[in-house]
């Protein structure tokens, strides 16, 4: 904002984790969804760590960024 003053708090730990977890979404249908629901406000943070996210953040290598957006919708259970 314009004009706003102040310092934010530095990051700890969990803001790091939770960087490095969200940092390893783009491109992937599972964590993507749970995301965007999330900023949504239709699904609760927790649905960010449910095991099907879970599983694709961490044992999968990340996905590439798509350069451009989708032609089609995502398909649902994807």
């Amino acid at each position: 904002m314009p004009g706003a003053v102040g310092s934010a708090p530095a990051s700890g730990p969990a803001d790091r984790g939770a960087g490095w977890y969200l940092r390893r979404y783009p491109g992937d249908p599972v964590v993507g969804t749970a995301f965007r629901s999330v900023l949504g406000l239709c699904a609760p943070v927790t649905s960010l760590f449910a095991p099907s996210a879970a599983r694709a953040v961490l044992l999968r290598p990340p996905m590439p960024t798509p350069a451009e957006p989708p032609t089609s919708p995502e398909e649902p259970g994807a």
